[in-house]
């Protein structure tokens, strides 16, 4: 099964995806400043979306879709750095 945020829409709700070329979290190359993704230009939601100033809807991801923030996505997104002098096995 797909994660939510990369669901298509059901027929009765709208298609609230966006691509990372809207977002204003990008480097100079178009990669996501917040999590290192190379430009992705699939439809998908994202907690961490800034609307470039151009989009008519300007609510930032976290407030656009907040079924996608909580420790459930957090554990799924966030790489947890080893701990140094710790064997892992």
């Amino acid at each position: 099964m797909k994660p939510a945020s990369v669901l298509p829409p059901t027929a009765d709700l709208p298609d609230d995806r966006i691509t990372c070329g809207t977002c204003q979290r990008r480097n100079g190359d178009g990669s996501c400043r917040v999590r290192g993704y190379a430009p992705v230009m699939r439809l998908m939601r994202c907690e961490t979306y800034l609307p470039n100033i151009d989009q008519r809807d300007r609510r930032p991801g976290n407030v656009r879709w907040p079924h996608l923030v909580g420790p459930s996505v957090e554990a799924k997104t966030t790489v947890q750095p080893q701990q140094k002098g710790k064997k892992h096995g």
